[in-house]
């Protein structure tokens, strides 16, 4: 999701610019939906999922352990910085 009020000095602003693709997603409905899908769409996209984790069960839709359950449910390979430890752990097979 990206926030279309980024001022031109922004971090995501300048992420943005490098952008090789864009996708706008709605912005009106309930907040956790949104988010839900906007995870899911990402999910879906990726070749390999890189996630910053607690490890944790999903505490809702569309947060970091929902988009992690996700990629496991569609086989994506998956590799996840633990945010408490700071190990690196690897899941599934990576791309050669």
């Amino acid at each position: 999701v990206v926030a279309l009020r980024l001022g031109p000095q922004s971090r995501a602003s300048a992420a943005l610019a490098r952008a090789t693709r864009v996708s706008i997603e709605p912005q009106e409905g309930d907040r956790e939906a949104l988010f839900q899908e906007c995870s899911r769409h990402t999910v879906e996209e990726c070749d390999l999922v890189l996630a910053v984790w607690d490890g944790q069960e999903p505490r809702g839709a569309g947060g970091t352990g929902a988009s992690v359950a996700y990629a496991r449910a569609l086989g994506r390979p998956l590799i996840w910085l633990d945010a408490k430890t700071g190990e690196v752990r690897a899941e599934e097979r990576l791309p050669a």
